[in-house]
């Protein structure tokens, strides 16, 4: 039998799960990269609305296209590699694929980068606004549950930690830190009759420029968000029949068990 668990792995857990019981303040200190303290999940599943009793209630078609594409435990690399081998044969985009970048950066003169974990209120609603922006996709920002009270600890975390070179004619210094790199496989339900897989990470910077009596400082967070949607083809539902539709159907509607 095919389950969540055979997917994801024993602990499994939902994408919202992780980034709501992860500790922001293990990576408090962006000068320090050489740790892998940020907040990593290879792949983790997003379930919607979709749960062991409405699953015995979606179309035949999703819930073939479920157990079609549930196997063996999975990577980013091969969620990603599995999708993009089957189409078009099993599955079908359901529409562009989505890949961005984007930067949020501040003076650090505005102190809103604090290592004691209080940011400026303003500022946070400002990183919101564009985390919001940037990632453009509703049931992404419900499915992660990155909300404003993580946003503001990420920000708080990021630390200005700006080295002064007043005694100094000209100094430069720079640092980066991953805080978030999560790849997540969203399951079809009645609202988004599709499978998504989609990846966010989040990059903290600080920087500091100093020549002779003018000192520029600023401060940022770095993203990358991919996104890709699919849906399955008439043509792999059709190729399924009698028992082996059966069975199929009721693998993916036993997939919570």
């Amino acid at each position: 039998m095919v389950t969540l668990a055979s997917v994801f792995g024993a602990q499994v857990s939902g994408i919202d799960k992780y980034v709501e019981n992860f500790d922001f303040s293990r990576c408090i200190d962006v000068k320090d990269n050489t740790k892998e303290d940020y907040l990593h999940v290879g792949l983790a599943p997003a379930y919607g609305e979709l749960t062991s009793k409405t699953i015995k209630s979606m179309d035949e078609q999703l819930k073939l296209m479920i157990r079609l594409h549930n196997g063996g435990l999975l990577s980013w690399d091969d969620i990603t590699s599995t999708f993009e081998s089957r189409e078009p044969n099993t599955v079908e985009r359901y529409d562009s694929p989505v890949q961005r970048e984007n930067k949020f950066i501040k003076p650090s003169r505005l102190n809103f980068f604090k290592v004691d974990g209080s940011p400026d209120p303003v500022v946070v609603r400002e990183v919101h606004t564009w985390f919001t922006k940037f990632i453009g996709d509703s049931d992404v920002l419900r499915s992660t549950q990155i909300n404003i009270d993580v946003l503001g600890a990420i920000v708080a975390q990021t630390g200005a930690t700006i080295t002064s070179f007043e005694t100094f004619f000209y100094g430069h210094e720079h640092h980066e830190k991953r805080l978030v790199d999560v790849g997540v496989l969203r399951f079809p339900d009645f609202e988004h009759p599709y499978f998504q897989i989609y990846r966010i990470k989040l990059e903290a910077w600080s920087c500091c420029e100093r020549y002779i009596f003018v000192q520029e400082d600023s401060n940022g967070i770095n993203g990358e968000y991919t996104a890709s949607t699919y849906r399955p083809t008439k043509s792999a539902y059709d190729s399924i029949i009698g028992k082996r539709r059966e069975d199929a159907i009721k693998e993916a509607e036993d997939i919570f068990s």
